[in-house]
């Protein structure tokens, strides 16, 4: 009895096509889709497709045979398939470039077959256009949404021209209507929409004297007589045509200046604003409520008028329509006896089976039942401020969804052509567009953001319409703003849209709801206005300026004059004053990378001519080559070849401290670093050769290591300096840059007898060729203090390098007092081949960390006391970085420690797991500069040693050096 109703005979009219019917809200819930989407057999002419695939598909799997076969169209076939089956409009509004473009989309019978109606008019009032724009979403029929797509904005004209009257108004006095408070114009549209839903059935009732009461003792012949006089012009049916279907309902009034924007609704159509700002990030903004019966708020409000009732049951009024607002549906709105003596009356149609309208007519005590007051938002297009939502009739705005985007930033600083205020565009639907957005991987919101990026790239096509005339598409069609958010609702791609659109579904039924769009844009003349207030800003911020550079244009003429007296007075400057206030950096030609973060606008041009003086004091001056900084991440990238070959020449004799830090590898082949350190490395290795002859195999590694543009650059630094004392190298590894681990054998090679201080921070590091002692004995043997931190490399790429052989001679450092191996280990050969020849007679400080599992415990603990055993050494402090969770062993060793050397002085020796783990291996989520890994390692493995320190240890030897690290 139910189906019946939702077949297309039920129409009582009998002359409407089967197409006019098919989106009935009469009983029945639409089809739930269920289960995942498949594309089988998918080639390069299309597939076939499951109606879980296609974007608001109304088509149930177990109600037809799926799946059925599609075309796949390229982008141009798409856009003149959907023009064909939408009948895409534009409409210029006004000046300024503001219009609005519209479509009316059913793939099934093309926009004839369609239930939805757009309008987009404007309306003179005075003189002033005012622009209307509305969507209707019809059901059960055509005559009805027909009409009220026709008369609602001739309603809003002759009501707004009304209310102008009213308030002393005239054609010659127009802006008068723009003084009246905007509740005044939301409660004017309601009364306007609810007077038209009125006159409907009221047109008929004025038909028979005596209204309803009369009608109850009117034979039918009577009745039917006065309805059906289609022989006679057929105004009668026509009126009472129009009580039997409905239509929901959206309707947006644009005020002449585009600063107000009020927005009618009814039903379950939508309006969204969205804002686009400068940068073409969207904002969107539903400004409409759904009125349907599902909806929690909507029933509460039925409900609340029909005490003792069940208005709503299984989601719908009176068990059988589902929107709570439209205009028509008659039979929800009057007594059962005006559908019974009336519409039952009305021919041509089917009244043999009245069952499905009696279901709902049973419960039908107190009409109406669906209402026709609109809810009524303003919104105020130009001033910051939220959307205000008015019940309809009331005299002042309530409170609505949605707010306004705020407009730009002050003038200060503003650029030449940033928008002040967003770019706005008003989209009105209906429901057939929530629907095909409807499954997860296509929300409304994701699809009208990518729609609106696209959009902002600029003013004309997508990159698609470019080459319309080779693929035989109009430029009309891909700018049409509606048919390009549709292509977005389907999915965005040509085989998404070509599956909704070319799915071969027989003679069936539509598979998708009908869709009308209308998009508007609204801020062209705001934007005007908004580019004039950014020139007006912009000539403020030439003035502050041109002030700003005749300000600095003195300072340098002071400093040019300054420049003999300052060389001289440097000059003067003793030694290690000048090794701590100049840490010699070569700057480019052109003074070096500004820093982006700076505000000055004359930086590079100060720090070119600085650089250049303090360069000419560096040339007279030896004595400012004591402290040498090479930080591949500042300005030395920007150097050129020659300026590393006179480095190489000039401070050969004369570091005393070398920090050296490896940029990244792209970094070098992008500034020509590269090239330059290569030509000075071949010119003081050359030197080396002839001061110091090395071995074959060291001279050979060095020319290997030369010849290889993705070598590290500390495999490559100068290998002879004769006076240096103190070596620091920091080196990370890129990612996906080629680099090999670096391979610290290039640094024996400077066999420096005076240095006193090697510290190594490396990422990766083959941790067993690292610490290979003896070469470090016998390349530094005045060696007081030796760190080293590094994470290793894989184990199969480590223990490659690992010798088979045990050592055969101990490393002796006779003069190392402090030691710190802060290594991630990962091979018991590793460590012993660390710690088994070492000889430290004066060792006074130990650093280690802990890093093999349980049951390797022993190993560790007899190479360690091995150590300590043969070199006998005074040893007053030592630290223990547990990272193992396992390694509980460690408490007893310690223990044992304690016994053995009375005077020891431990540190903390269980280390936090969770935040060690986050200082080796993730700190990139730390910090999010990975150049900066060692001091945030370095900090981590301080905090932790500070925080569980069992006694209160002023910070020595490893921690002094991480606090001198951190300072």
């Amino acid at each position: 009895m139910r189906d019946a109703m939702r077949r297309s005979d039920t129409n009582f009219t009998g002359a409407t096509p089967p197409q006019e019917v098919r989106k009935e809200h009469l009983r029945g819930d639409k089809h739930k889709r269920t289960g995942k989407g498949h594309d089988e057999g998918k080639d390069d002419d299309g597939g076939v497709v499951w109606s879980t695939d296609i974007p608001g598909s109304r088509s149930d799997p177990e109600d037809a045979d799926w799946p059925r076969p599609y075309t796949l169209l390229d982008r141009a076939a798409i856009f003149r398939t959907m023009a064909a089956s939408a009948d895409p409009s534009r409409t210029q509004l006004g000046g300024g470039g503001r219009r609005a473009d519209a479509v009316n989309f059913q793939p099934w019978g093309g926009p004839e077959a369609s239930q939805d109606r757009y309008v987009v008019k404007q309306l003179d009032i005075g003189g002033r256009l005012w622009t209307v724009s509305a969507v209707f979403d019809g059901h059960l029929g055509n005559a009805t949404v027909a009409h009220a797509a026709h008369h609602v904005p001739i309603i809003i004209l002759e009501q707004l021209t009304a209310l102008l009257a009213r308030h002393g108004g005239s054609a010659a006095d127009a802006r008068a209507l723009e003084t009246v408070p905007p509740p005044l114009i939301a409660d004017t549209l309601s009364r306007a929409v609810t007077a038209f839903d009125d006159a409907i059935a009221n047109d008929v009732l004025e038909l028979f004297p005596g209204g309803l009461d009369a009608l109850a003792h009117t034979p039918d012949d009577e009745i039917s007589a006065v309805l059906n006089d289609q022989r006679n012009g057929g105004e009668n049916f026509r009126k009472a045509q129009l009580c039997m279907y409905g239509t929901t309902a959206v309707v947006a009034l644009v005020d002449p200046e585009g600063e107000n924007l009020w927005v009618v609704n009814l039903g379950d159509c939508q309006a969204i604003m969205v804002a686009v700002d400068a940068e073409g990030e969207p904002t969107v903004e539903v400004l409409t409520n759904v009125h349907n019966a599902d909806c929690p708020p909507e029933v509460e409000r039925v409900r609340s008028e029909h005490p003792g009732e069940e208005p709503v049951i299984d989601g719908r009024v009176l068990g059988a329509i589902a929107p709570s607002r439209c205009i028509g549906d008659a039979p929800f709105k009057q007594p059962p006896e005006f559908t019974r003596r009336i519409l039952y009356n009305l021919f041509p149609g089917h009244h043999a089976d009245t069952s499905p309208w009696e279901e709902f007519l049973v419960h039908n005590h107190t009409p109406p039942y669906i209402s026709a007051t609109p809810e009524i938002t303003h919104y105020p297009i130009a001033e910051p401020s939220s959307p205000t939502a008015a019940p309809a009739g009331a005299g002042a705005a309530g409170a609505g969804a949605g707010a306004g985007a705020a407009p730009g930033g002050s003038a200060s600083g503003t650029k030449i052509g940033a928008r002040r205020n967003p770019r706005r565009y008003l989209i009105l639907c209906s429901d057939g567009f929530t629907d095909v957005c409807a499954l997860p991987s296509q929300r409304q919101q994701r699809v009208v953001e990518a729609w609106a990026r696209e959009c902002c790239r600029g003013p004309a096509l997508p990159a698609a319409a470019a080459n319309s005339d080779k693929r035989g598409t109009t430029a009309e069609e891909e700018e049409n703003l509606a048919l390009r958010l549709l292509w977005h609702a389907f999915g965005g791609t040509e085989r998404s849209v070509s599956r909704a659109l070319t799915v071969d579904m027989g003679t069936e039924a539509a598979w998708l709801d009908d869709m009308a769009l209308v998009v508007q844009t609204l801020d062209e003349k705001g934007q005007i206005k908004g580019i004039t207030e950014d020139l007006t800003a912009a000539l403020e911020d030439i003035g502050s300026i041109i002030q700003y550079l005749a300000e600095k244009k003195a300072s340098l003429e002071c400093m040019r004059r300054e420049h003999a007296r300052f060389s001289s007075v440097v000059g003067r400057l003793p030694g290690d004053v000048l090794s701590i206030i100049f840490e010699h950096g070569i700057p480019s030609p052109s003074g070096g990378r500004s820093d982006p973060s700076q505000d000055d606008p004359l930086l590079s041009v100060k720090v070119a001519w600085v650089c250049r003086r303090w360069r000419t004091v560096a040339l007279s001056n030896p004595k400012l080559w004591n402290k040498i900084h090479l930080d591949g991440s500042k300005v030395v990238p920007g150097a050129s070849s020659p300026r590393f070959a006179e480095l190489a020449a000039r401070c050969r004799a004369h570091p005393t401290y070398l920090f050296i830090r490896s940029p990244k590898f792209s970094e070098l082949e992008e500034s020509g670093m590269l090239e330059g350190l290569r030509g000075a490395c071949r010119g003081i290795e050359a030197q080396s050769q002839r001061e110091e002859p090395s071995s074959e195999s060291s001279g050979s590694l060095a020319r290997s290591n030369l010849s290889q543009p993705r070598v590290p650059i500390p495999d490559r630094l100068p290998h002879s300096f004769s006076q240096l004392s103190n070596l620091y190298i920091q080196f990370a590894k890129a990612r996906n840059a080629g680099f090999r681990a670096f391979d610290p054998r290039a640094i024996y090679q400077l066999r420096s007898p005076t240095l006193r201080r090697l510290v190594i921070h490396a990422l990766p590091i083959p941790c067993h060729s690292t610490l290979d002692t003896n070469q470090l004995a016998t390349s530094f043997p005045g060696l007081e203090e030796l760190r080293i931190f590094g994470h290793p490399v894989q184990r199969s790429r480590a223990q490659s390098l690992v010798s088979s052989e045990p050592p055969t001679r101990t490393a002796l450092f006779s003069q190392l007092r402090a030691l710190s191996l802060v290594v991630d280990w990962n091979s018991v050969e590793g460590f012993i081949r660390a710690f088994q020849p070492l000889v430290l007679p004066a060792l006074s400080e130990l650093n280690i960390a802990i890093c093999l599992p349980c049951n390797e415990e022993g190993v560790q603990t007899l190479a360690v006391e091995g150590c300590l055993a043969r070199s006998r050494c005074p040893l007053e402090r030592m630290n223990v970085v547990n990272m193992r969770e396992s390694a509980c062993w460690v408490d007893a060793w310690v223990e044992r420690l304690r016994n053995t050397y009375p005077q020891l002085r431990l540190g903390d020796y269980h280390c936090d797991i969770d935040t060690t783990k986050a200082a080796w291996y993730h700190t990139t989520n730390i910090d999010k500069r990975p150049n900066r890994y060692w001091n945030v390692t370095e900090e981590r493995t301080l905090q932790v040693l500070r925080r569980r320190s069992a006694q209160s240890l002023r910070p020595t030897g490893a921690n002094a050096e991480l606090k001198a690290g951190e300072e």
